[in-house]
């Protein structure tokens, strides 16, 4: 039987997508009309900050991965305007593929996405990750290991991890926030199968949709606050645990240079859109 679950735990695929300035139909909070968004989101000033906070606050901790059994989907437009650089930028992380896609509703593309890397009909983890945020260097095994036991479940099961760290930028300087604080988008995983992808289901809904599990682990996630992003809203509140953010507890769990981390942070202030270009309005992510 132990060999069975072990078996098990090995054969469940790992699947990660992370969207990069993607031209689609819905799925951020930016203007209807694809004129307005393509300049947003195309606009090389903005772009240099998306590769800057990607480069430095994402992709380390997926490169640093203790188990590197896993793929993540890159989700870009198929008019995506710095395509070679970002190949580049990845080219060491085989895990990653990028993943080119015409501007199509929100929730089918990322389905075609999850697709290209391996989603299917059999039980497999998906995971979600913005291209500003972090996971530890131990969540893949993690995920595989909290998520494989319920492979036997009737539907499908998310694992949310309550521990995290925000970095938030005013005016030019970093504050971080240690928070006891569950069912943010960042690293949020589900036992999966059939059609569709991760973010089918809003993350602050997904308590209500299934079956989900909430794990205490700390330090598993990394958010960033700036005035790129396109959520609403800053640090939440709730309990703050003891242990102190430093900058080796930053290179030890997230693989992130404590000193780049804030420079890229304070860069990205100088590319955010204008009100006139945000639809508030607007169903970010096209999810129940």
């Amino acid at each position: 039987m132990l060999r069975g679950l072990l078996k098990r735990n090995a054969d469940l695929r790992v699947l990660g997508l992370i969207r990069f300035s993607y031209m689609g139909q819905g799925g951020y909070r930016l203007h209807d009309d694809p004129t307005i968004r393509r300049r947003v989101l195309y606009d090389p000033a903005r772009l240099d900050m998306r590769f800057d906070l990607f480069e430095q606050v994402c992709l380390p901790g997926l490169r640093a991965q203790e188990d590197a059994d896993f793929r993540v989907a890159l989700l870009v437009g198929d008019d995506f305007p710095q395509r070679d650089r970002l190949d580049a930028l990845v080219a060491d992380v085989p895990q990653i593929e990028v993943v080119a896609l015409p501007p199509l509703p929100h929730r089918e593309a990322c389905h075609l996405a999850m697709k290209r890397v391996g989603a299917g009909p059999g039980w497999h983890i998906q995971f979600r990750l913005d291209d500003d945020d972090a996971v530890a260097i131990d969540y893949v095994g993690t995920v595989r290991q909290l998520l494989s036991r319920h492979i036997d479940h009737a539907g499908r099961v998310a694992l949310s991890f309550a521990r995290g760290v925000y970095a938030e930028e005013r005016a030019g300087q970093v504050s971080y926030h240690a928070r006891h604080s569950p069912y943010h988008s960042a690293g949020l995983a589900m036992l999966h199968r059939g059609a569709g992808s991760v973010m089918n289901v809003a993350h602050h809904k997904v308590q209500i949709r299934m079956s989900s599990i909430c794990d205490v682990r700390p330090w598993m996630y990394l958010r960033t606050i700036h005035r790129l992003n396109d959520s609403i809203g800053g640090v939440p509140g709730g309990f703050e645990p003891e242990e102190q953010v430093s900058a080796p507890m930053l290179k030890a769990r997230f693989g992130i240079d404590h000193a780049a981390l804030e420079a890229a942070m304070a860069r990205a202030r100088a590319a955010a859109p204008t009100d006139a270009e945000i639809n508030p309005q607007a169903r970010r992510h096209d999810a129940d």
